[in-house]
């Protein structure tokens, strides 16, 4: 015998299964109906539910600052570039491709191109020469052909090697992926100058020529830093050593700084070459030829002197650097030479400049 409480909920459980059965055929039609229309709310209710927690924690997208790895750069959308270091970067209107765009300031504008995301397992620098180079048109050239001009990590642009006419176009392929695109314009000046050596203790000079007047210009000796710019294209008082002079528009804003080529200014002294003839037998005459060091400007004047230093003969100024004095009798001589640079100037104690023995060494008589 079950206990008491126990039979009652067994009782209760057979009347209401009775009940369900005799009643199905009946309600079988209206069950269904109420099943279905509660199914149906309860649906609603968890879709609504789930569109609110939608709502309430909305997804963060996470970013990071670290470089790209190397299979992200490969398939980087085609509006990045990995090229660093260009001086602007213009998208082409076509299909939104970045050209990285690089403005060389004359011959001596070189360039270290570097690839960010490196070091790469293949790199391919490839130039534009299938075609003459457009840079006036901001989309790459993707149907002429290319010629790989370097397989390293970075590329060397020799801007000496660009034509100021047309530019130049490369390409580089990282890890045989997509390729990226580059444009280098070139503007140039054309270089000229004028200089003066340190000639005989006095100053050397420098000045650009061929420019107009909306140029200024400034200077650097050595590894020292550049001065200021001016607008003067000379540079007077110069000692020897090595110059490098810029050039640039005087107008606002960023322009090309041109580099012009190392400028020397050698220290020069006078050296007179002096030989003679003498006479051959008594009674006649001998002869004295005298040449000048041609890196020492002229004109020039030549002067003979007897052996107590008092003038013989002399010469107007005259352009060669070299003479000869005729007729000379038997003694001993010397011989002076000057010119504008190297004279005698005896207040700042500088004798003129003389030789007294010729080529060999010996005095010249």
């Amino acid at each position: 015998m079950l206990p008491r409480k126990p039979r009652h909920f067994l009782y209760a459980f057979l009347l209401l299964t009775l009940s369900v059965v005799c009643t199905s055929a009946i309600a079988n039609n209206e069950v269904y109906a109420i099943f279905t229309e509660v199914t149906s709310v309860l649906k609603e209710v968890s879709s609504a539910s789930e569109k609110v927690s939608a709502k309430a924690k909305p997804k963060i997208q996470k970013t990071s600052n670290k470089a790209p790895s190397v299979e992200s750069s490969v398939n980087a959308p085609m509006f990045m570039t990995i090229i660093q270091g260009a001086d602007e970067l213009v998208n082409c209107a076509n299909d939104g491709a970045t050209i990285a765009r690089f403005i060389l300031c004359g011959d001596a504008d070189d360039r270290n191109i570097t690839l960010s995301g490196g070091p790469y397992g293949s790199v391919s620098w490839q130039q534009l020469t299938g075609a003459t180079p457009n840079t006036n048109v901001e989309c790459p050239d993707y149907v002429s052909a290319y010629t790989q001009v370097s397989t390293s990590q970075s590329f060397n642009l020799d801007a000496s090697s660009v034509s100021a006419v047309n530019g130049a176009e490369y390409r580089v392929q990282v890890n045989g992926g997509q390729f990226y695109y580059i444009e280098v314009i070139k503007s140039t000046i054309t270089q000229t100058h004028t200089k003066k050596d340190f000639v005989c203790n006095n100053p050397g000079r420098i000045e650009i020529t061929g420019l107009p007047n909306s140029y200024q210009f400034r200077i650097q000796e050595g590894s020292n830093g550049y001065g200021p710019y001016q607008s003067s294209s000379i540079f007077p008082n110069l000692n020897p050593g090595f110059y490098t002079v810029q050039a640039r528009l005087n107008i606002a804003g960023q322009v090309c700084e041109y580099q012009y080529d190392v400028i020397e200014i050698r220290q020069v002294d006078i050296e007179i070459d002096v030989t003679f003839t003498n006479p051959t037998c008594s009674g006649e005459t001998g002869s004295i030829d005298v040449t000048v060091n041609p890196e020492v400007p002229g004109p020039y004047v030549y002067t003979l002197l007897d052996e107590n230093g008092a003038e013989i003969e002399f010469t107007s100024t005259i352009s060669s650097n070299t003479h000869t004095f005729g007729a000379v009798s038997e003694g001993t001589y010397a011989v002076k030479v000057e010119t504008n640079d190297c004279k005698e100037d005896i207040p700042n104690g500088i004798p003129a400049p003389i030789q007294y023995n010729d080529t060999s060494g010996n005095p010249i008589t």
